[in-house]
């Protein structure tokens, strides 16, 4: 299994690497922006992706909405993780296809399980083999 964190706070990746590393065997990708993390998808399909909403260069719409036309990674699931929790944001990120909508701080074993659900739920996807 194959997670691509996209947070443009090195705390944050880190955090969520050290969660899935005591409770999985899930190799951990990260990327510090949006264009970074379509390029590094682009060369690793990943099983999911954990997407912040604000960062530089390309923010978290913007890059999900580039992972739903992608040919090879359209269908990956998406958790939205951000501190922001505008009504309007959540909304657009639904309509979009993510399978869940976190506010940051999440506690890890919350996070794990909410990734774990997703995971379960939707399985590895099949382009990404590894």
């Amino acid at each position: 299994m194959r997670v691509l964190v996209v947070d443009d706070d090195p705390n944050v990746r880190s955090s969520i690497r050290r969660t899935l590393a005591r409770n999985s065997a899930a190799e951990v990708l990260e990327a510090s922006d949006g264009m970074s993390a379509l390029e590094m998808l682009i060369n690793h399909p990943c099983d999911l992706v954990v997407l912040d909403l604000r960062m530089p260069v390309m923010d978290g719409i913007q890059t999900l909405r580039a992972i739903r036309r992608s040919p090879t990674q359209g269908s990956v699931p998406v958790v939205m993780l951000t501190g922001i929790a505008d009504e309007a944001f959540v909304t657009e990120a639904l309509k979009l296809g993510v399978v869940d909508y976190l506010i940051k701080p999440v506690p890890p074993a919350e996070l794990f399980a909410r990734i774990a659900r997703v995971l379960a739920r939707h399985g590895p996807v099949p382009d990404a083999a590894h």
